[in-house]
């Protein structure tokens, strides 16, 4: 059973209608139990830092504590209370979220920007590895269209071991060598398949598109979705769509969380707006969750 909580004047609170997710990252409010800070910036004009909750970052507090200076993103924190925070120490890998005193944005929707540089945020998860079903829902928004056996634009990565360096979510025009056309690919590593991918050659986006990708990391397959259709995954190489595909059934070897990279380096020019982030299979509350996300958002 799920429940909506509302409050005046304010957004449904997706963790109050959706609870028990493994960590939760957005630049807005997502449940009504969580009144601390979303995120901790940087300043570049002295390198301050200051935590800021999601109404200061609307209501022009972080844009002030920036002045006419830029504002980099030190810790993303995690609303689902399970203290899963993602961080970045290194300054010059810290993604952007004001610039020149102007608060970053898309669709009217506060945003931070990753530099391809290195620009990357990673949260440690306890049980990651263990998670027999996993589902992720991300907004994110790639600089660049869909273009087939190109450089990957990766929502998240976790890292692995085995004939890989990782076990990330989607790859745009991911350049394997194995596929034809390819646009979208899974990398995968498990005991049984090693260095397995499965791919799209149907997927497509337009540059700098608001992207809503719900994807299903599942003991029985994967299933993924962009903006509330199925995606056609059509190629393979030593997986196929009902390949165990959950952390538990990798070989991934460190807990490890990477948002907008596959293992913490590298990268790809794209802005992100919220990550959520179940140890469980939410398939069932998919249509309910991208709704309530799709409304704060607009994005299709």
């Amino acid at each position: 059973m799920s429940w909506l909580i509302t409050g005046a004047g304010a957004d449904p609170q997706l963790l109050d209608a959706y609870p028990g997710a493994a960590a939760a990252y957005s630049l807005r409010s997502l449940s009504w139990a969580y009144g601390g800070p979303v995120v901790r910036v940087r300043r570049s004009s002295d390198n301050t830092e200051q935590d800021f909750t999601a109404a200061q970052i609307t209501d022009g507090t972080l844009a002030a504590f920036c002045g006419a200076g830029d504002g980099f993103v030190r810790t993303w924190y995690d609303q689902s209370g399970n203290g899963c925070h993602a961080q970045q120490l290194t300054s010059a890998s810290q993604p952007q979220i004001v610039s020149s005193g102007v608060l970053l944005a898309k669709n009217g929707k506060a945003a931070m920007a990753l530099d391809g540089a290195g620009d990357t945020l990673t949260a440690s998860i306890p049980s990651l590895l263990t998670y027999s079903n996993f589902s992720v829902f991300a907004v994110n928004n790639p600089a660049n269209a869909s273009a087939a056996d190109t450089t990957s634009q990766v929502i998240f990565g976790i890292q692995a071991g085995g004939a890989a360096r990782s076990f990330p979510g989607l790859s745009y025009g991911a350049a394997t060598g194995a596929f034809t056309a390819e646009q979208i690919s899974l990398f995968f590593t498990s005991p049984s398949v090693d260095g397995g991918r499965l791919g799209s050659s149907s997927y497509s986006h337009a540059a700098d598109a608001q992207l809503l990708h719900s994807t299903f990391w599942l003991t029985s397959g994967f299933q993924g979705f962009k903006n509330g259709s199925a995606i056609s995954m059509d190629l393979q190489a030593a997986m196929s769509t009902a390949t165990p595909c959950a952390p538990a059934n990798t070989t991934a070897s460190i807990p490890n969380f990477h948002i907008g990279t596959i293992n913490g380096e590298g990268g790809s020019i794209q802005k992100f707006q919220e990550v959520m982030v179940y140890g469980s299979n939410q398939i069932t509350n998919r249509t309910a969750i991208e709704a309530n996300i799709n409304a704060h958002y607009s994005i299709f």
